[in-house]
């Protein structure tokens, strides 16, 4: 990389470098002396002949120049992805305005090194740390940022087990020297069973964000009252008393409830004014009774869980709803029945092979529908009638057989129609048999753009099919030309 490229853009504020390069020059940055956020990101190439993206695991920085940003003294935000067992402790020295610092990538510094490079940046409210080798943390680690608002510490998954297979732990004062924080991440792939100590959280009482792999002990939480967001892998030591230490809770993702003696009705009993839940169920999905105030609900149903019609009931201001489910029974028709107010809508189903199609009638304020069915045969044709205001639509069937050319006859789609993302995938390769034959680039970048799938190959359109999708663009002026429509 030559020293001189950005000696033309002085007034430059934001630098992002991203490539296959295992070193940077010296004087890179002389010029920049008003550059307030600077992103550098080292990577090889991926060798698979099918991959259009780095791999981010492979990266290719591995020396970064001492004095790098001595000419940066103004720099507020600095993102590193890299190799960076060697980077000196000055190396911030002469950045005491920052206050956004993200070390990524393979070696981070040694343990013992890091206090002293963040003691260079006494501004610092966010700091995240991920790398391969981060297996231990000093107790001082936090000392020289007395600030921090913002905390994420994270072993990459790809070595952890491998890596530290004794586990991790956590100093039982590591937060002390930051009382002002508001939101932590702490994730690692393996804990020790007394990795994590029952009262780390003791020293940041205002803390508003939580997320963690599990509760190291049911009074956890208890000194963290004004927490507004959790979101936990597993349900150890969950119960209803425990959550009762956070009744201000408002958003809530719970990935695994298995090891849960509780049912999710009760668990969710003492949060009346949670606002976003996502949740994976395995038994009966009755939990919404005590959370009259959710706009936002991401539900994964597992197993034999069975779909109740009156699953929203107690829902009425629901705004947002993804839905997962294994069931192979119908949806219920009068699924939405409660929700009114809704205008964002995923369904995502692998046994469903039908679709309701009343179902969208109560709710007449979407705007974003989003349809993933991998069983589904045939498409409802008066589906979309009841929401007018649809702008986004994105449906991905993989077991649909028949053209649904019955929705592009006219006044079949929403007219404020923005975004029609994905189309569909019609598999049937005996009624084209010319199913890898090229096609025009115009009539690609016009109309349509196929995706070559090694499950599920793409066949060309008939002259009907072309002639309808390009009568739809020119009916509906709000339909994002960029995009495109794209049948895979």
């Amino acid at each position: 990389m030559p020293s001189d490229l950005l000696a033309g853009i002085p007034a430059l504020r934001q630098l992002t470098l991203k490539g296959n390069f295992p070193a940077l020059p010296v004087d890179l940055l002389d010029s920049l002396s008003q550059l307030r956020s600077l992103t550098i990101e080292g990577w090889e190439v991926g060798t698979s002949p099918y991959s259009r993206y780095p791999d981010p695991w492979s990266f290719s920085l591995d020396e970064i120049p001492t004095a790098l940003l001595r000419p940066v003294p103004r720099l507020e935000k600095l993102v590193l992805r890299g190799n960076f067992r060697e980077l000196p402790t000055t190396f911030l020295a002469a950045t005491p305005r920052l206050q956004h610092l993200e070390l990524r990538g393979g070696s981070l510094p040694p343990a013992s090194r890091l206090p002293g490079l963040l003691a260079h940046t006494p501004a610092l409210r966010h700091l995240t740390l991920a790398g391969w080798d981060l297996l231990e943390l000093p107790a001082i680690l936090l000392q020289g940022v007395p600030q921090l608002q913002s905390l994420h510490l994270q072993l990459e998954e790809r070595t952890a087990k491998s890596v530290a297979p004794t586990g991790i732990r956590v100093p039982p004062r590591l937060l002390a020297p930051t009382p002002q924080l508001r939101e932590l991440i702490l994730f690692w792939e393996v804990l020790a069973e007394d990795g994590l100590p029952a009262d780390l959280l003791t020293h940041v009482p205002h803390l508003r964000s939580l997320r963690m792999p599990y509760l190291p002990s049911a009074d956890f939480l208890r000194p963290v009252p004004e927490l507004k967001a959790l979101q936990l892998d597993t349900a150890y030591f969950l119960s209803p008393a425990v959550l009762a230490h956070t009744f201000r809770l408002q958003v809530l993702h719970l990935k695994d409830l298995r090891y849960s003696e509780y049912a999710e009705v009760d668990l969710l009993q003492p949060l009346s004014a949670l606002t976003t839940l996502s949740l994976i169920v395995h038994r009966r999905p009755d939990l919404l009774a005590h959370t009259p105030h959710l706009t936002s609900l991401n539900l994964e149903l597992r197993g034999d869980t069975l779909l109740p019609a009156d699953l929203l009931a107690h829902s009425p201001h629901l705004t947002s709803l993804t839905l997962k489910t294994d069931d192979d029974t119908s949806l219920p028709v009068d699924l939405l029945t409660d929700t009114p107010h809704l205008t964002s809508l995923t369904l995502k189903a692998s046994g469903l092979q039908t679709i309701p199609e009343n179902l969208l009638a109560p709710t007449p304020h979407l705007n974003s529908l989003a349809i993933h069915y991998a069983s589904l045969t045939e498409l409802p044709p008066a589906l979309l009638e009841p929401v007018p205001l649809l702008q986004h639509l994105e449906l991905n069937l993989r077991g649909l057989r028949t053209s649904p050319a019955a929705w592009l006859e006219p006044g079949s789609f929403p007219p404020r129609l923005e975004r029609f993302n994905r189309g569909w995938t019609i598999r049937s390769a005996d009624m084209y048999p010319h199913a890898h034959t090229p096609y025009p680039y115009q009539a690609r970048r016009q109309v349509l753009g196929w995706i070559n799938s090694s499950q599920f190959r793409p066949t060309p359109p008939s002259a009907d099919e072309v002639a309808a999708l390009q009568d739809l663009l020119l009916r509906y002026p709000y339909l994002d030309a960029r995009e495109g429509i794209v049948l895979r």
